[in-house]
């Protein structure tokens, strides 16, 4: 069996119905799962066999430009980042952004693909990554509010000629499988697996901050994520600059534990984290002056509280915590971690 068949054969016990990508003979074959977002493929390498995964999110419209609220979202919060540190992460996944330079359907190879750098995460800083999402984001129309393509000259890898063409940004992390073909898509199944379990935490971030929802900051409407970080980042917009809100909503938002446990709902008013049965484990007010945090009283175990601290009135299983010290503050974000 080709490389493209076993990784093909392997892929689609996982992702059913894949969208297959790139000729038969040419140098790079691949698959992905077809979502209108942020989506799961790989390819292989014709020549040697090696193969990659990825989590891959193009500069299409699909509902919303979803790149261009995720670029928007991480320039904020630089989140991506908090992923290299974690204990739990066994591999060192490549970040990249690309420049897709589009000829009507098609995309030409241009010699000023790579915007900013392609590095291990591990390796990524925040001003290469600040400066990567920069040139990302100049790649969308700033005169349609970035959702739209915008026009750069490039030079063709072919010829080297200059044009101007419609250009858009192509965000990869990427993870390589194999250089050598597994001698079976059951062993081939199982890294693929293993990989595709190592990233799910990243994907679920860029999932949360490339959603069309995401993009309504500054309206009334209630947004939901499904993990922590980009849920912080995103009520990170309706909280006073430098009230003690804005900076607990910064700590809560570069936590190294990313606690993905339930749900977060975002409102210009409230910041709330629920609990897989629908029970509200913590409330966060955002326009008030002084820190405001009623918990789930199963959920202050080892937490200092603060000493202006007390039951809620209305709910006896949650206290209310109220501080307007910073260093009280930071004893509270353990009720997250």
């Amino acid at each position: 069996m080709n490389p493209f068949d076993l990784t093909l054969d392997a892929f689609q016990q996982l992702v059913p119905d894949p969208v297959l990508f790139g000729r038969p003979g040419a140098p790079r074959r691949g698959a992905s799962d077809g979502n209108r977002g942020v989506q799961w493929n790989f390819w292989t390498e014709r020549t040697t066999g090696a193969a990659h995964f990825s989590i891959n999110l193009e500069g299409m419209r699909y509902e919303g430009w979803p790149v261009a609220s995720f670029i928007q979202a991480e320039l904020t919060s630089l989140g991506i980042l908090e992923f290299a540190g974690l204990e739990s992460m066994q591999i060192d996944p490549i970040v990249r952004f690309k420049r897709d330079a589009w000829q009507a359907q098609s995309k030409l190879d241009i010699e000023e693909q790579i915007l900013g750098e392609a590095i291990p995460l591990s390796a990524m800083d925040s001003d290469t990554w600040r400066t990567t999402l920069e040139e990302a984001l100049g790649c969308l129309d700033e005169s349609k509010s970035f959702k739209g393509r915008a026009r750069q000259v490039v030079t063709k890898s072919k010829d080297l000629q200059k044009l101007e063409m419609q250009v858009s940004p192509h965000l990869n992390v990427i993870h390589k499988l194999w250089d050598e073909v597994p001698e079976s898509t059951a062993v081939a199944l199982e890294i693929m697996e293993d990989t595709m379990g190592e990233l799910a935490p990243i994907h679920r971030y860029i999932s949360d901050l490339a959603s069309q929802s995401w993009a309504a900051a500054g309206s009334n409407e209630t947004v939901e994520f499904s993990s922590l970080k980009p849920a912080a980042a995103h009520a990170l917009k309706f909280a006073k600059s430098g009230s003690i809100t804005h900076s607990f909503l910064t700590d809560l938002s570069g936590l190294e534990s990313s606690n993905d446990r339930g749900r977060y709902t975002v409102n210009p008013r409230r910041f709330v984290w629920w609990d897989t049965s629908g029970t509200r484990n913590a409330r966060l007010e955002l326009k008030s002056s002084k820190l405001t945090l009623v918990v789930l009283n199963s959920l202050l175990g080892g937490v200092v509280l603060p000493e202006g601290s007390r039951p809620h009135k209305k709910n006896p299983a949650m206290t209310d915590c109220f501080t307007a010290s910073e260093a009280e503050a930071r004893d509270l974000l353990a009720v997250f971690e």
